[in-house]
């Protein structure tokens, strides 16, 4: 179903070059794949003389920093208070694989209005743009932005790739799970393989993204496995971990990130949600899936969205509650 305010990438990209003074927003709890579209999209339009900044609702998990490499540190604001103190006036905001408006925290209430367009792979998308340009199909917002760094060589005349394709590259190996998820396609090698071409430091790349833990991701994991519970013959694993577990470990909410995969990895497991608590009686749920669950449809009962096979919500009720609404709808896919 076509959207209200949705335009064809020609028309997008079209529009992107007339701006100036350029926001390019990201969403909170940033991934690899949000932060590394941003880049690309920052220094492609530095290249062109843009003002452009970088502006997070939150901040970067320290594991993402090194995809920042080439980007003036000033321009990189995170959190809606900063962006108040840089006194940056920008004429206009675009995001970079935001689905909804709720994604932009209070940093929404900075940019309502102005953000002229959304560049998503998210089929749920809903954020409010003038323009918005979705490619489900492609695994990562990422190979929308190779694609746009294409389109954008032949109107400059300028390499743009070579300038981003680290950025690029850790955008598209985050969300394919260094190409080992189901959204992982021909396309996305092919890119991958151009990208390495045009100088992807590939190997150190992948290393940093999923071959390196902290001491305290590998203590949230320890509380994850510990809080496990299965259901269903073990086809449903669910976990959780606590703001005052995280505060015991000395740990950010960011530590806890890579918890839902561990929990997926159990054999026999097709539906794995991890649970964080945010807040009193406020949970932030992350669901991944195999063929046997759509998890962008689950999550979406509650009011949630994402991929078919990793998506995301937040319940507002008690972390019992939480467990046995997530049950329910898992086990209506499940049947």
């Amino acid at each position: 179903m076509k959207r209200q305010n949705e335009i064809s990438f020609e028309k997008a990209v079209q529009q992107l070059f007339l701006k100036d003074n350029i926001l390019i927003l990201t969403h909170a709890n940033p991934d690899g794949d949000c932060i590394g579209s941003a880049c690309a999209m920052y220094l492609m339009l530095k290249k062109v003389g843009k003002r452009v900044k970088i502006a997070c609702p939150s901040e970067i998990p320290k594991r993402l920093e090194f995809i920042l490499e080439g980007i003036e540190c000033e321009d990189v604001i995170q959190t809606s208070e900063s962006l108040i103190k840089s006194g940056y006036g920008f004429d206009s905001a675009v995001s970079v694989d935001v689905a909804s408006d709720t994604l932009l925290g209070d940093m929404l209430t900075l940019v309502e209005g102005k953000i002229s367009l959304a560049f998503d792979h998210h089929q749920t998308n809903t954020i409010c743009a003038q323009g918005v340009y979705v490619l489900p199909s492609a695994s990562a917002t990422g190979e929308i932005m190779y694609e746009l760094l294409l389109k954008a060589q032949q109107e400059y005349k300028l390499d743009f790739i070579k300038i981003a394709a680290n950025a690029i590259y850790a955008s598209i190996a985050s969300d394919t799970g260094c190409f080992c998820y189901s959204n992982t396609t021909a396309k996305t090698h092919l890119y991958a393989s151009k990208l390495i071409e045009s100088g992807a430091q590939a190997s150190q790349i992948n290393h940093r993204l999923f071959e390196i833990k902290t001491q305290k991701q590998f203590h949230a994991e320890k509380i994850a496995m510990d809080n496990m519970q299965t259901f269903f013959g073990g086809k449903l694993v669910i976990s959780y971990i606590t703001k005052k577990q995280l505060e015991e470990i000395e740990a950010q909410s960011s530590d806890a990130d890579t918890c839902v995969q561990t929990i997926k990895m159990i054999e026999g497991c097709q539906a794995a949600a991890f649970i964080k608590e945010k807040e009193q009686n406020q949970y932030k749920v992350s669901l991944r899936t195999t063929e046997a669950v759509d998890a962008a449809y689950a999550c979406k009962q509650l009011g949630g969205g994402g991929h078919i096979r990793a998506a995301g919500c937040t319940v507002e009720d008690t972390l019992e509650n939480t467990i046995d609404i997530i049950k329910k709808v898992i086990q209506q896919q499940l049947q």
